[in-house]
């Protein structure tokens, strides 16, 4: 799935031109840290929004969005 989300986002990042991205995190009921990695790769390069419709699909989003936060720390 890590695979499948990074490849999709490698195909789409030039497509964007400036475009406002989201991702919808609402089925989601488990990302590991490589999703998280990726992610945070894709919100750090775009300021993607993440759609989160319960507290665990915001956990994750946090996590997305904490990552390059603690390794610019």
């Amino acid at each position: 799935m890590v695979n499948e989300l990074r490849q999709t986002w490698l195909e789409i990042a030039s497509k964007l031109q400036g475009r406002t991205l989201t991702v919808d995190l609402r089925d989601a009921i488990y990302i590991d840290e490589a999703g998280l990695a990726v992610l945070s790769d894709i919100h750090n390069a775009t300021g993607a929004k993440f759609e989160a419709g319960s507290p665990l699909t915001q956990y994750f989003a946090e996590q997305a969005m904490r990552i390059q936060e603690q390794v610019n720390l």
